[in-house]
């Protein structure tokens, strides 16, 4: 139980701290079934969800449900907006807002790139029919000393795949550009660029891997995902479940 408390301090609460996120808890509840968290990721000046969240599977053994808000809060305490970067200082400015190791730039981010951010949202996310997509605005990209772009929106769909008790976001159909007078062999290159940086053989785990390592629950699957309404809601129980919903009233809270 100690080790398990320390994960959950080191591993998440520190990092969303340390973010500027003030992580609050608003309910923790047990009954003989289950226990409950709802947690507020977000300090006073920002923004909170208001809509009903996915209610999950009666039988599930484990749900969560994450809303874009939380995300989109997360995302504005990177400090980018108005910045400017390489890509391989980004990729070290990010690791380092995050907490996390930097270790060696992945060799996939091309060296000869500078990246201006908007001045104001310069990464959203939207989560609804099904899909998360991230939204990137940037005031200036420079490839070199023969390419230059301005004022852009650089959008990506991604969608969950399942595996097991495994759940990750990866993208789905083709990056999407907005600008003016972009000409075919400056959208090839720009392509060029995003598809290396929002890679489709990129896996972004929703489910920390000391659950979905754990050997106890071999016999369960993901039985339930939705993306719908600025939620991201996912549930684990049995590989045959039932589709009735958990019978306890969802409430809906307005901040």
């Amino acid at each position: 139980l100690r080790g398990g408390i320390d994960r959950f301090y080191y591993d998440l609460w520190k990092p969303l701290d340390q973010l500027g996120l003030d992580p609050t808890a608003i309910e923790l509840s047990t009954t003989e079934q289950r226990a409950t968290g709802r947690i507020r990721l977000g300090h006073a000046g920002q923004i909170t969800g208001f809509s009903a969240r996915p209610r999950a599977l009666s039988n599930s053994m484990l749900s969560m449900q994450v809303h874009e808000s939380a995300l989109n809060n997360g995302l504005d305490q990177l400090a980018l907006a108005g910045r400017t970067f390489s890509l391989h200082d980004l990729y070290l400015h990010l690791m380092n807002k995050t907490g996390r190791s930097a270790g060696k730039v992945p060799e996939s981010m091309p060296d000869n790139v500078i990246i201006a951010f908007a001045a104001k949202d310069p990464i959203r996310v939207q989560c609804d029919d099904g899909v998360v997509t991230l939204v990137v605005a940037v005031r200036r990209i420079t490839k070199g000393k023969r390419y230059k772009w301005s004022n852009l929106r650089i959008s990506a769909d991604y969608g969950i795949e399942t595996e097991g008790v495994n759940a990750y976001l990866t993208r789905q159909n083709s990056i999407r550009l907005e600008g003016k007078k972009l000409r075919t062999r400056d959208q090839i290159a720009l392509r060029g660029v995003f598809s290396k940086l929002l890679s489709r053989g990129t896996q972004i785990a929703l489910l920390p891997q000391k659950i979905t390592d754990n050997p106890s629950l071999d016999d369960l699957v993901v039985n339930q995902q939705r993306i719908q309404d600025g939620w991201i809601g996912l549930a684990i129980g049995p590989i045959h479940p039932g589709s009735t919903m958990t019978s306890r009233p969802q409430r809906r809270t307005i901040r």
